[in-house]
């Protein structure tokens, strides 16, 4: 994997913790992780997520559940995309020094309790979080913030992506593109209200053919 921005350098693991962990000093600091292919669509033909991930993308999206304390996700994509308690990938073990070995997993429903398939006997944490169209996204950071989750990343979907972004919650994207096309009706990474958000490019990554950007919300 190679830099594309702000240098062309090659990048080892060590390289890509100090590229997204090593300045994420912030304790509050809050992500949105999603891919799309190149013609805009969030899933491939079997309506999931899944099917258009690409090694590289897998790489920085284990990468990134690492280095969160709690990853955020609504019911849809949890029981869409088969969501278990999550597990750290040994290859970023070294990012959970001090903390859990396992993320834990909030899980946004209208009733505030976990789907019952999710395998919760392994891994991390995994808790329900009520979430509805009245409560705004700051309540739900708050709530996660009073268990001592301060990391925070959210996973999707579409509507819960583009409500976060549009209440003004999420500090950084972070959006793979993926080196195919799928045609058909897919979404895209957000759905919902219209918003006019800037963004600033952090970093730019390259490998056979799959961008990985990553961009400071304002």
């Amino acid at each position: 994997m190679r830099r594309l921005l702000p240098t062309g350098a090659e990048l080892s693991d060590d390289d890509l913790i100090e590229l997204y962990a090593g300045t994420a000093t912030d304790p509050s600091l809050v992500r949105l992780n999603m891919a799309a292919t190149v013609d805009g669509s969030a899933t491939g033909d079997d309506n999931r997520a899944g099917s258009i991930n690409t090694p590289p993308d897998n790489r920085v999206f284990q990468l990134l559940r690492a280095w969160a304390d709690v990853i955020v996700a609504g019911s849809g994509t949890v029981l869409a995309e088969h969501y278990d308690a999550a597990v750290t990938d040994p290859r970023w073990t070294k990012l959970r020094e001090g903390r859990p070995a396992d993320p834990a997993l909030a899980v946004l429903t209208s009733s505030g309790t976990v789907p019952s398939e999710v395998d919760t006997s392994t891994g991390g944490e995994v808790l329900g979080v009520r979430s509805s169209a009245a409560r705004p996204f700051s309540e739900v950071i708050d709530q996660l913030h009073e268990k001592g989750y301060r990391r925070i990343l959210f996973e999707g979907g579409p509507t819960i992506a583009g409500e976060a972004l549009a209440q003004g919650v999420i500090d950084e994207l972070c959006l793979t593109w993926t080196p195919m096309v799928v045609g058909g009706d897919g979404p895209r990474i957000t759905r919902g209200p219209q918003m006019d958000r800037p963004l600033t490019l952090l970093s730019m990554l390259e490998e056979d053919g799959t961008l990985i950007g990553r961009w400071q919300v304002g």
